[in-house]
């Protein structure tokens, strides 16, 4: 369940989506499946237009780290994409995840700060 500062952070996606919030993040849970937006557009959306902070209030960093083979392909900004790419320094999936108790600390540091 949404409340209502959860509604106010994913709102800051659906700008041009014709969704609300609960159907946003259905679509990345996975209770509801769609030709478009697809789950990976929808994940990478959220991690293109909401502050990290926030979405690991929503979502536990693990649940994003396991869609990311469907969301890298729609990720545009280069910072996010290195971030969460295997390999990089700060790669988020790059870290081996034992447990859903992740902390939201900022994983993507040392990407932001390569020229690229």
């Amino acid at each position: 369940v949404l409340d209502d500062d959860k509604k106010r952070i994913i709102s800051q996606a659906l700008w041009d989506l014709n969704l609300t919030p609960e159907e946003f993040v259905g679509i990345i849970r996975g209770d509801s499946v769609r030709k478009w937006p697809d789950r990976g557009f929808c994940v990478a959306r959220l991690l293109e237009s909401i502050n990290w902070f926030d979405v690991v209030k929503i979502f536990a960093p693990v649940e994003i780290c396991r869609l990311w083979g469907e969301a890298k392909k729609h990720v545009r900004i280069k910072s996010i994409y290195k971030g969460f790419t295997a390999g990089s320094p700060a790669g988020l999936c790059n870290v081996k995840v034992y447990s859903d108790r992740i902390t939201s600390r900022c994983l993507f540091r040392d990407a932001a700060r390569e020229e690229y």
